[in-house]
C-alpha cells in the first residue's frame, strides 16, 4: 500500500515553539557565546565524517535525516520493512508518521548496492529538570537492524553520534538514554554503559531520583505504563516468534532473566523502560566499539576478496 499526498504539517502533530524547544535554543546560545560552537550541531563537519568513516566498511551507508523531511514514500517503506520483518503491527502508515514526528531525527542505514533499508532508528533529545536538577534526555525510537547486520556498527555509530553532539553542546549537564526494550537484545544494548549506571538492573536497585526520571518519562509519553515495573503494555504490536527465540547461553544471562521476569510478556509486544547515564568515557567506549567492528568488517572483507 502506497500512501499519497503530503505529509501533515509538523504543526499538527508537535508545535515547533514549545518551552522545552524554546529551553534548548536558550541552553544552544548560552554554549555558543561560551564554546562558539554552532547553534545546530550538525554543522560541525566531524559528525558528518565520523559517521561516513564508520559506514565505510559496510555495505551500507549510515544516512542521518530531520523527521520534518520524511515524506509519504519512505515512511511507506519503513512501514512494509518494520512488519514485514521485525514486528506484526494493526498500526497504519498514518501511525507511524505521528510516531516519526514526536522525533526529531532519523537514522537510517542503506545497503549500498539496492538502496534497502537494513537498519533504523529515531532519536530526540531534550532538557528537563527533577528537583532542581536539570538533565538531558536522548530518545530513541524504532529501533531494528537486519539480522545480518545484528552486531554491527549501526548502532554504536549512532549512539556515540548523537551523544557526542549532545556532550559538546551541554557539557555541564548530565546526558542520559532512554530506552523502550521490547526485547532482550535491546536491553543488552540498552543497558550497555561501563562508565554511567543503567537502572534497571539485576543487581543494584534504582534510586529514587533515577525512579523519577523513568515514571516522569512513562507520564509524558506512554499510556498502560507500569510505575513499579517501568513496563509499557502495547495492544498494538507483538515480537514476532523468530526475533523472540532464547537459546541455553541466554537463559544463562542473569541480565536476560532479570529483563524476561521483570517483563514476562515482552512477546507480546510489552516494552521495559530503561535510562543510562552516559559520559565521555562512555561515549569513547562507544566510539571504540564501532571503530573495532568497523575494522574488523574491512579485514573480513579483504580476506573474502583474496
Amino acid at each position: 500500500m502506497m500512501i499519497t499526498g503530503k505529509p501533515m504539517s509538523r504543526s499538527v502533530i508537535q508545535q515547533e515553539d514549545t518551552a522545552d524547544q524554546t529551553a534548548r535554543r536558550k541552553e544552544n546560545q548560552k554554549n555558543d557565546d561560551e564554546s562558539a560552537l554552532p547553534r545546530d550541531p550538525e554543522d560541525i563537519d566531524i559528525f558528518t565524517k565520523l559517521i561516513h568513516n564508520l559506514s565505510k566498511s559496510t555495505d551500507y551507508n549510515i544516512i542521518i535525516l530531520k523527521t520534518r523531511s520524511v515524506d509519504w514514500e519512505l515512511i511507506d517503506e519503513m512501514y512494509k520493512h518494520v512488519t514485514e520483518k521485525f514486528v506484526d503491527s494493526i498500526l497504519l502508515p498514518e501511525d507511524l508518521q505521528k510516531v516519526l514526528l514526536t522525533y526529531d531525527h532519523l537514522a537510517l542505514g542503506r545497503r549500498r548496492s539496492d538502496n534497502a533499508i537494513v537498519a533504523m532508528t529515531v532519536v530526540r533529545a531534550e532538557i528537563d529538570v527533577i528537583d532542581g536538577k536539570r538533565y538531558n534526555l536522548i530518545r530513541a525510537g524504532l529501533a531494528y537492524v537486519d539480522k545480518e547486520y545484528q552486531n554491527g556498527v549501526f548502532f554504536p555509530a549512532v549512539r556515540a553520534y548523537f551523544s557526542l553532539k549532545e556532550l559538546m553542546l551541554f557539557p555541564d549537564i548530565p546526558l542520559y538514554h532512554v530506552a523502550k526494550c521490547y526485547s532482550y537484545k535491546g536491553y543488552l544494548t540498552a543497558i550497555a554503559m561501563k562508565h554511567g549506571k543503567a537502572y534497571p538492573t539485576y543487581d543494584k536497585a534504582t534510586p529514587e531520583w533515577e525512579k523519577k526520571m523513568i515514571i516522569k518519562y512513562g507520564r509524558k509519553y506512554e499510556t498502560n505504563f507500569n510505575e513499579e515495573t517501568f513496563v509499557v503494555k502495547c495492544n498494538h504490536t507483538k515480537v514476532q516468534e523468530n526475533s523472540a527465540i532464547l537459546s541455553d547461553k541466554n537463559k544463562a544471562n542473569p541480565h536476560i532473566n532479570f529483563y524476561c521476569s521483570q517483563n514476562p510478556e515482552w512477546i507480546k509486544g510489552h516494552s521495559l523502560i530503561t535510562i543510562a547515564h552516559c559520559t565521555w568515557n562512555d561515549v569513547g567506549d562507544l566510539l571504540k566499539k564501532a571503530t573495532m567492528k568497523s575494522q574488523y568488517l574491512q579485514q573480513a572483507s579483504l580476506k573474502s576478496n583474496l
